[in-house]
């Protein structure tokens, strides 16, 4: 199949194009719900590990890494076949969300059954296992969760997606901080996910109430055709999402729990600085498939232009902080314990950039159908991660004694040998040396805020000073992205454009 965009066949049945203020009102409720979501994860980040410290950290990433394992080949790829569906035809949804059920529930609750034995024969500690056992149990749960947000997504209903994940988050945080205020053991963390995934089930449940008018038993060809649809997506998901147990595998086989705790927490850093791209990606990638659908070309390559250039003016920010900042960031978020993080979180951040420009890519590769190429591309990439996590992480244990620093570093080169790959298979034309330059100019814009923290440790500031070294970087960030014309006139007259139809769209509502 070309990488160029094809025209979608007169079979496809197409639904009316996103008015701008729904577009909007996606945008802005996804933004918004990371954001409170991005503070939650953030609250549970900086309590929770200074509780139990590295070598427990250690224990429960190993365990829930195992877990993952499981809960990756349970969706068997359908996940985005799901949202693509959907997204093509609305009345679709009930038939494709029963279908989807009666797959993955059996297949969830058998993975629940064979986990522990399989934990056994690995030879995980008995405190690993108990973190197993109760873990595993939420995998159930979480299939049905993850059917309801594809549906969501492809039904283009946003916030009501973002406010059933709020609710996820919110349960999660507040079970988590309650446990760590009564001291609780260390298995009872292993319960905050599935009480918190209950939760929002629950939510899910009722928004989709009307779909008890539509309980069917699917046929099994249908079953059978979305499995097959599933298979070229199941890789690159699969794969994608391996790469922290692997490495945490890895590291439990190399080093110790120690430095998988440090890896875990570098891991959790850098992936609070997701929270935007994963917005942006989440409410325009139906869009995106609509454009691809309607061979609308360019459309299709003007929103992705935007989508990345708007991604890489927030992920920069992120990722050369914690570069530049790691020092002082690892000592307030984490604290002394865990000073062996310092150099992962500094990788972490570099990685940070790297994926979330991967998933923005791997959003418009799948939205041109080049999921196969995709899959490919991600066999060769997690091959040479992994040869090299072994290398680095056996090397730099040896050496300094920080195994986690290895596996993060062979974690950037496979991320760059995916983004190699992905730009090979895109539309040629695409992307260019604009958006590299606006990158670069995104680069320099940052530089002031890393300066300034690292300018406030030497002098051994306090928390006071450090937060207004921030602040001020974050300002002058901004302003330089305005000098250097990082943000344009038309970015701005776009950004009041769609606050404008979302604040005009709801007073037109409430009429």
């Amino acid at each position: 199949m070309s990488n160029e965009i094809a025209s979608p066949s007169p079979a496809v049945k197409m639904n009316a194009p996103a008015m701008p203020t729904k577009m909007a009102t996606n945008v802005l409720a996804t933004i918004g719900a990371q954001i409170i979501g991005w503070a939650m994860a953030l609250l549970v980040t900086v309590f929770l590990p200074r509780y139990l410290g590295p070598d427990d950290v250690g224990k429960i990433a190993a365990a829930t890494n195992f877990i993952s394992i499981f809960s990756i080949l349970v969706p068997l790829g359908t996940s985005t076949v799901i949202v693509q569906a959907i997204a093509r035809d609305h009345s679709r949804m009930p038939e494709v969300v029963m279908t989807a059920l009666f797959l993955r529930v059996p297949l969830a609750i058998f993975c629940v059954a064979i986990s522990l034995p399989i934990a056994k024969m690995v030879g995980f500690s008995e405190t690993i296992q108990v973190l197993i056992l109760v873990a595993s149990s939420g995998m159930v749960i979480n299939t049905i969760y993850q059917i309801f947000n594809s549906a969501l997504q492809g039904q283009e209903k946003l916030p009501l997606l973002n406010f059933a994940m709020l609710v996820e988050r919110f349960a999660n945080a507040a079970l988590t901080l309650a446990l760590v205020a009564f001291k609780a053991p260390l298995w009872a963390f292993a319960l905050t996910t599935i009480v918190s995934l209950l939760t929002c089930v629950l939510v899910q449940t009722w928004i989709f109430r009307d779909l008890r008018h539509s309980l069917y038993i699917p046929a099994w060809l249908d079953i059978k055709n979305l499995v097959v649809a599933g298979i070229p997506f199941l890789g690159w998901v699969a794969l994608t999402q391996l790469y922290e147990p692997t490495d945490t595998m890895i590291l439990a086989k190399l080093t110790n729990n120690t430095n998988i705790g440090w890896y875990n927490a570098a891991t959790r850093l850098g992936g609070t600085l997701m929270f935007f791209p994963v917005a942006i990606q989440t409410a325009l990638y139906p869009t995106l498939v609509r454009l691809h659908e309607s061979g609308d070309t360019k459309g299709f390559y003007n929103l992705s232009r935007r989508m990345l250039d708007i991604i890489v003016l927030f992920s920069v920010l992120g990722g050369v902080t914690l570069m530049a900042g790691s020092e002082t960031i690892n000592l307030l978020v984490y604290g002394p314990k865990y000073a062996g993080a310092e150099m992962v979180i500094r990788v972490a951040g570099f990685n940070s950039l790297l994926y979330a420009i991967m998933c923005l890519l791997g959003g418009i590769v799948m939205a041109i159908n080049q999921q196969q190429r995709m899959l490919n591309v991600t066999i060769v990439a997690w091959m040479i991660g992994v040869a090299f996590c072994i290398v680095f992480t056996y090397f730099s244990f040896r050496w300094f004694g920080n195994g986690a620093a290895g596996a993060m570093a062979s974690d950037a080169i496979r991320e760059i040998v995916v983004l190699i790959g992905m730009f090979a298979i895109l539309p040629k034309g695409l992307f260019g040396m604009d958006n590299l330059w606006r990158m670069i100019r995104c680069i320099v814009a940052a530089l002031p805020l890393p300066a300034l923290l690292i300018l406030a440790s030497q002098q051994q500031a306090g928390i006071g000073v450090i937060l207004l070294a921030l602040t001020a970087g974050v300002l002058i960030y901004g302003g330089l992205c305005v000098a250097l014309r990082v943000v344009s006139r038309e970015d701005i007259v776009m950004v009041k454009q769609i606050v404008g139809a979302k604040f005009s769209g709801s007073a037109n509502a409430k009429q």
